[in-house]
């Protein structure tokens, strides 16, 4: 499925900020992949699109996710040289920003049911098994029905650093950067029940639509930036992923092999 507004390229919908700086060589390159668990909100709309008849209802829904955020530290191991004493310095870097937006594709659909019926969605992932549980969204031919369930998603995030060799930078920063990766995909489910007969709300729908989202293996891509690179004589040693909040996410990754900055 497409994502509006961002450039595909081949590998997924791109976050769009800034050309960043070309990648240096690879030789001193350092991989990092993880799986992590990311907390996301769907906001969906879902509206009439013609006047309800007896027997047919033609419906639109559209939305975006909205996604957390995702940073990284870069952790240096520092020699003070008159002491002799060792200390850890870090380097922040934000990946995703948080409340990036990914809008999806309008979904149509031409629903069977007619008249005073009502709405829940429910979240999936991307092989159609619950995520959530099913969430009112509300009675059809009364306005725009909307809802931004939040729920967590698993992904890969995958990162590079290697020095810069090219450009106006100081000599000590570092080029950071990979991408995220859904795991399982996300989808939704769209179901609605008449308005009739006692306890309704509890019987079978009468009308299910599903919808993808974002396929699993679906990639984002985050541009090449800047990333500080210590003092002269510090040693890269390794890296954590953080929530906007600055906790931890997942175990530290240590940086095998790490050469030092200088």
């Amino acid at each position: 499925m497409n994502w509006k507004n961002y450039d595909r390229g081949g590998l997924g919908p791109r976050w769009h900020r800034g050309n960043g700086a070309a990648l240096g060589s690879a030789l001193r390159t350092r991989n990092v992949r993880t799986t992590l668990s990311m907390p996301v909100t769907m906001q969906v709309a879902l509206t009439v699109t013609d006047g309800p008849d007896r027997n047919r209802t033609r419906l639109d829904a559209h939305g975006g996710l909205q996604l957390r955020g995702l940073s990284v530290d870069l952790v240096f191991q520092r020699r003070f040289m008159r002491s002799h004493a060792e200390a850890d310095a870090t380097s922040r870097a934000v990946l995703v920003p948080a409340g990036e937006y990914l809008e999806f594709d309008r979904q149509r659909f031409v629903s069977p049911v007619g008249g005073d019926a009502v709405a829940w969605i429910q979240i999936r992932d991307g092989l159609g098994n619950p995520v959530t549980a099913e969430c009112y969204l509300g009675r059809l031919g009364q306005g725009t029905c909307e809802l931004s369930p939040t729920f967590t998603t698993l992904i890969d995030a995958e990162t590079s650093i290697c020095p810069f060799t090219c450009g106006t930078l100081g000599g000590n920063d570092l080029t950071l950067t990979g991408e995220i990766r859904f795991v399982a995909g996300i989808s939704a489910r769209i179901v609605l029940r008449r308005r009739e007969g006692a306890l309704w709300w509890r019987r079978p729908p009468d009308g299910v639509f599903d919808f993808g989202v974002a396929p699993s293996g679906q990639r984002v891509k985050f541009p090449a930036q800047s990333v500080g690179g210590g003092d002269p004589g510090d040693t890269l040693k390794s890296l954590v992923f953080l929530d906007p909040d600055g906790d931890l996410m997942g175990d530290e990754h240590p940086l095998e092999s790490a050469a030092s900055m200088q």
